[in-house]
């Protein structure tokens, strides 16, 4: 029957013009792209139409159901020379690949995003494709790969002064780090993260900054005990506080040249700067070693053990307790999160490696 189906819409197509073609294709990926900004309930710092989807379960499901599709329409978006749409939905996608675990599709429309931004000249977006790639490629622990993509990202972002993405690049580099048990060097990124989102008033993804930085500092010979507390700020009279951003929300696509599914990475100019070896699992890819986090400078205001960090031991968040912000139930159960999560790394003291169980 599907082949039936496929042979009528073949014998139809034919009868159509191109501009007609064209014109239904574009319509197509504006449907796509509005239906995925709508499902933003993927993301708790975004928006998103709870009309269209009342909860992030129904967005998960139209994901679901259309993810081929989707992933197709970035090929096919790419191919015919709409870079802006190849952009747009493969940011629009990464979250949910790699919450789904479709690493393979993560990487290769990050890939073609990272192409498209390049040919437009856009900084901004080929950060942000340098970034879901690296996401991906550490989902694959391809940590090597992960740390060199993030570390174009942090380096474009620094070079734009954007310090609310530079924060998301130096969170996404420690983790990296950290997948690569370079733990001294992932609690420096983390401590960098955490100073730069308390600077832009992100006091949600300050907070998991936080959490992150607490796991890793027993595997680093360090104590949570050694991050000392702060207060949350109070709103100006009026004013709520600053919540920017969206997150997650930037090689393994070199098949829209060569007309075949499966491996490669984009050719050319958009080529250079990729992990050596970005494609498919299994070979090895990036430069060895760890080596710098950053040639930008030392971090302002001491290490990352500095007062810009909730010390568990002392109470946490009580110190902000009374003070005025938007979600205090949230921080607060963010905290009692991060303090059990520490107080169980730390069990058995100082020192203790963090080694997360390898996914199948």
């Amino acid at each position: 029957m599907h082949h039936l189906v496929r042979a009528y819409a073949a014998t139809e197509q034919a009868r159509l013009s191109p501009q007609y073609s064209t014109r239904a294709q574009l319509r197509l990926f504006e449907y796509y792209a509005r239906t995925a900004r709508a499902a933003a309930h993927l993301n708790p710092t975004a928006g998103g139409d709870k009309k269209r989807f009342p909860d992030r379960g129904a967005a998960m499901a139209w994901f679901d159901a259309e993810r081929a599709n989707l992933v197709a329409a970035v090929h096919t978006a790419h191919a015919t020379g709409h870079p802006d749409t190849t952009i747009t939905l493969a940011s629009l996608l990464a979250n949910y690949l790699n919450s789904r675990r479709h690493l393979q599709d993560a990487l290769a429309v990050a890939t073609l995003a990272h192409d498209a931004a390049t040919s437009l000249g856009d900084r901004h977006r080929e950060a942000t494709a340098w970034n879901n790639l690296g996401t991906a490629l550490g989902e694959l622990r391809r940590f090597d790969d992960a740390r060199d993509t993030h570390q174009h990202a942090l380096d474009i972002y620094q070079d734009l002064g954007d310090r609310h993405r530079e924060a998301m690049a130096w969170n996404s580099l420690g983790t990296a780090w950290r997948g690569a048990e370079a733990y001294g060097r992932a609690v420096e990124a983390g401590g960098r993260s955490a100073e730069v989102f308390r600077e832009s008033e992100d006091a949600y993804r300050e907070g998991e900054a936080l959490g992150e930085l607490a796991a890793t500092l027993p595997a680093a010979g360090r104590t949570p005990g050694e991050i000392r507390s702060r207060p949350i700020p109070a709103a100006a009279p009026g004013v709520a506080p600053r919540r920017r951003g969206t997150r997650r929300t930037p090689p393994h696509m070199g098949a829209s040249r060569r007309g075949r599914a499966g491996g490669g990475v984009p050719a050319g100019p958009a080529r250079r700067g990729l992990p050596r070896g970005a494609g498919p699992v299994g070979g090895r890819g990036g430069r060895g070693g760890p080596g710098p986090v950053s040639g930008h400078g030392e971090q302002r205001g001491g290490s990352a053990g500095d007062a810009s960090t909730v010390d568990p031991a002392k109470g946490g968040s009580k110190e902000g307790q009374g003070l005025q912000h938007p979600r205090p139930t949230l921080c607060r159960d963010l905290a009692q999160r991060h303090r059990r999560r520490a107080s169980v790394l730390s069990a058995d003291g100082p020192g203790v490696p963090l080694v997360r169980p390898k996914r199948p």
